[in-house]
């Protein structure tokens, strides 16, 4: 008698693709908001064509569902799975079912569908993308790549560094078609950016340069990290797919992922590159995973045991650390809703953003020897003679002259300095 499975094909794949959603909802409930995902909600609050940090996607992608920034992620996910399902079924990948599953199931993939993140659209919008260009060439194709593409540009620029591999796939005129449309579309995100000290370009750009051993310990940092996100079973998949180079499938993917991978691994020789740059590498990687070996039992459930283990590792860890310490998180606006009257001044956004999101109001004064954000384009309140401000990695801030009685001491593990008149 046939299995479930056998009768139904669609049972096992949509199974676990379930389960990952299962996993991302307690993760999104589990996990404290981070300080980024307060800056962009700010985003959203007040839309514009563009931000200091990156251009204008993820605010948009906030207010599309009402500044609930985990609930977008859940979205996310589900258009991000069609869209590859689609797409592997398009290229003949064996096991195409399982497609949106496995990718659901990479670290990487959980946790930029968990926190809201210039990525979370990105990974949308660059799904969209491979999507239409798996289709059999027509103008309905070339269109919906456009958009995809061009989308994809205004949510974050490292979707630039895909287009080689797209160039290559698409052939001469078509690449020129695509380009034209998409420098089209974009072209308003660039004329802001001329009349706002060309940002965000500016400010990216401005990351210090490395060299010699420094740089190659950024490179082994970043490949690392790479390992980490994607899995070593992933990447090890990778590293074998040069044995199958001849299969039309392979070949394909493979021009999606090595360009792009390859581009940000020499970047980071020259300056500290994040490791989430390389996510669009994970969408075709996790069909070229599929493609090479299939729908084997061991290898989903060492993909799932890894996912798993890392996500428990990251929610315990965060919710043992306390607050001051690890990335900035929420944990001691409460506290300091309690602790403090007087009205608080930082210099740092992630502050900022927090107590602004739990409707602790802040005075931000500009930034001074760390970095600027979308605060210092705007314009700055005054700072009033008795304040609260948030010290920065233990010590005083200089810059906010205290015209009274300077004093210090712990709140919430922070150290505060306050100023009375």
């Amino acid at each position: 008698m046939p299995s479930s499975s056998e009768r139904n094909p669609w049972v096992m794949p949509l199974a676990l693709f379930l389960l990952a959603l299962s996993l991302q909802m307690g993760l999104s409930i589990s996990l404290p908001v981070m300080a980024d995902e307060a800056y962009y909600w700010g985003w959203s609050r007040s839309l514009k064509p563009g931000y200091f940090d990156h251009p204008p996607g993820i605010a948009f992608w906030i207010a599309l569902f009402g500044g609930h920034f985990r609930i977008a992620g859940l979205f996310s996910a589900l258009g991000e799975g069609a869209l590859l399902a689609l797409t592997a079924r398009n290229l003949c990948v064996r096991g195409w079912r399982y497609a949106p599953a496995i990718f659901l199931w990479a670290p990487i993939a959980l946790g930029q569908n968990v926190i809201a993140t210039p990525d979370q659209p990105l990974a949308l919008c660059f799904c969209g993308s491979i999507c239409f260009w798996s289709m059999r060439p027509s103008f309905r194709s070339n269109l919906g790549l456009i958009v995809c593409l061009a989308l994809g540009l205004w949510c974050k620029s490292t979707l630039l560094w895909t287009l080689p591999g797209f160039l290559m796939l698409l052939g001469l005129w078509r690449s020129i078609a695509v380009l034209f449309g998409v420098a089209i579309l974009y072209m308003p995100h660039i004329v802001w950016s001329s009349c706002n000290e060309w940002l965000p370009w500016s400010f990216q750009s401005g990351r210090k340069v490395i060299w010699g051993l420094d740089g190659i310990a950024s490179m082994a940092v970043f490949l690392l990290a790479q390992i980490f996100l994607w899995g070593p079973w992933a990447f090890g998949i990778l590293c074998r797919a040069r044995q199958n180079c001849k299969d039309e499938v392979t070949r394909r993917l493979l021009w999606l992922i090595l360009p792009n991978l390859a581009i940000f691994s020499l970047c980071s020789l020259l300056w500290k590159t994040e490791s989430n740059w390389a996510l669009l590498c994970w969408p075709p990687l996790s069909m070229l995973c599929l493609h090479l070996i299939g729908q084997r039992p061991r290898w989903f459930k060492a993909a799932i045991t890894y996912s798993v283990a890392v996500s428990l590792i990251a929610v315990l860890g965060l919710r043992l650390l306390p607050p001051e310490n690890g990335p900035p998180r929420e944990g001691f606006e409460a506290c300091l809703q309690k602790e403090i009257a007087l009205p608080i001044v930082s210099t740092r956004y992630q502050e900022k953003a927090l107590l602004d999101l739990y409707g602790l109001h802040t005075i931000y004064h500009r930034a001074v020897g760390h970095r600027r954000s979308e605060y210092d384009r705007q314009e700055q309140e005054e700072v009033p003679r008795s304040y609260a401000a948030i010290a920065i990695h233990g010590k005083g801030d200089p810059v906010i002259e205290c015209p009274g009685k300077r004093s210090i001491r712990m709140v919430c593990g922070r150290e505060i300095h306050f100023c009375l008149e």
